[in-house]
């Protein structure tokens, strides 16, 4: 009844409505697919993250005077500690290690926060000009970053370890010696990931750096010595779990 009932001219009227319907929505679905590959990168992941280690490493050898002025900080950082603490077996030495134990936690906070910050805001402007033209995506990118830039800060970390130690006369073990050194490698590489990640959200260099003195202050503060974790005031008492001055001044 229905086939006697259909004529050809209704036939070729309900085609006339689906075939509109049907091209907009190949049309739409071809444009989401062009949009989803504009946003991907072109090159494979080991590709973008072979040529950016290559950038970043060219960049951190070529620059020698800001290595030769990290090493300089850090000597001279070591023989000032050495010149002012001199440990001994007696109890009066306890407090004198917990302030130098204190003092490098923080110093190498300062340190490597405040380089990182500053080199990552000038490189900050040409990544976002880079990934708005779907260059490489953000992974490669910090991951080559920090396998260029981690065998230098480790070095520099143990430069200041192998002198320190020795000059305020810390405990002559080899295992306590290699877990000073460790701990405090281990500081500075937190240390410039918080410095990428306050770079990273900063809008500005000055709004990083006003962010800077504040983010140390509370870290050193609640460090874990100078006030109990129960006198906390309950709505700071998450801070001390994220200290790193308070982690690294347990650990070593």
């Amino acid at each position: 009844r229905i086939q006697k009932e259909r004529s050809p001219s209704r036939d070729i009227e309900m085609l006339a409505k689906i075939q509109p319907k049907t091209r907009k929505l190949r049309a739409f679905k071809e444009l989401q697919k062009a949009k989803l590959e504009a946003t991907l990168p072109k090159a494979p992941f080991h590709r973008q993250f072979a040529l950016l280690f290559k950038r970043a490493y060219r960049e951190v050898a070529r620059n020698k005077a800001v290595i030769a002025i990290k090493a300089a900080q850090q000597i001279t950082t070591a023989l000032v500690y050495g010149g002012i603490f001199s440990f001994t077996n007696s109890s009066s030495s306890i407090q004198d290690r917990f302030g130098l134990i204190s003092l490098v936690a923080i110093g190498a906070l300062n340190l490597n926060l405040a380089g990182t910050v500053r080199s990552f805001l000038k490189e900050k402007e040409v990544v976002d000009a880079e990934r708005t033209k779907n260059t490489y995506s953000v992974f490669p990118y910090f991951l080559s970053k920090l396998a260029a830039e981690a065998p230098l800060n480790a070095v520099l970390s143990a430069l200041f370890g192998v002198l320190i130690y020795p000059l305020v006369g810390f405990q002559p073990s080899w295992r306590k010696f290699s877990n000073f050194v460790g701990i405090t490698t281990a500081h500075s590489f937190a240390s410039s990931a918080l410095g990428l990640y306050l770079g990273a959200v900063a809008k500005s260099t000055d709004t990083a750096l006003a962010l800077m003195p504040p983010l140390i202050i509370l870290q050193a503060v609640f460090n874990g010595v100078n006030i109990a974790e129960e006198n906390t005031p309950r709505v700071l008492r998450w801070i001390p779990k994220v200290s790193l001055v308070r982690w690294c001044f347990e650990g070593l």
